[in-house]
């Protein structure tokens, strides 16, 4: 995940006050991942692999000073609500259409993702702060079970470098 997101940049060990970059908590990122396991790392792997241009920016966009908010832990957050939809089977009708694989899945915790990060950035900048964090996010996934709920459709767009996106349903 490191490569993959700060290529430039070597990593100098397994534990190292670098992981702090990407937005984990401390020098040991497995720590974090402790919620959600494996398919945290596995959806940051996967976003940051297959959207790379995408990644980067949410990335970038998450350090700005006084919105900042920390990338990876947010990502780890997006898992743990993409799950949710899956237990509540509000995900049923996104997985009926597009099919039920492990890479479908993924490809939805990258629209949630990125579609977070436009909502995050959609309030005044200069304003808010990550103690606004929660209060965004559950604004967030109201919008998105919401959509959910009204079936609206989705298309995998392979030919730019976005993935998930919503049109309204005819």
């Amino acid at each position: 995940m490191w490569d993959l997101l700060m290529p430039n940049e070597k990593l100098e060990g397994r534990y190292s006050e670098q992981w702090t970059k990407i937005g984990f908590q401390g020098k040991d990122p497995a720590t974090d991942f402790r919620g959600m396991g494996m398919l945290g790392l596995d959806d940051l792997v996967y976003y940051a692999k297959n959207y790379p241009e995408s990644a980067h920016d949410v990335l970038e966009s998450s350090r700005r000073n006084r919105s900042w908010r920390p990338f990876a832990t947010v990502g780890i957050n997006i898992t743990f609500f993409a799950v949710q939809t899956l237990r509540t089977r509000r995900l049923q009708y996104f997985l009926f259409k597009y099919g039920s694989t492990k890479d479908i899945y993924h490809e939805f915790f990258c629209y949630l993702f990125h579609s977070f990060d436009e909502f995050w950035m959609s309030y005044d900048q200069s304003t808010i702060t990550i103690m606004d964090f929660e209060k965004i996010f559950n604004q967030f996934k109201r919008h998105i079970i919401q959509e959910l709920l009204d079936r609206k459709s989705m298309v995998l767009d392979g030919s730019k470098d976005m993935f998930i996106q919503y049109e309204k349903a005819k």
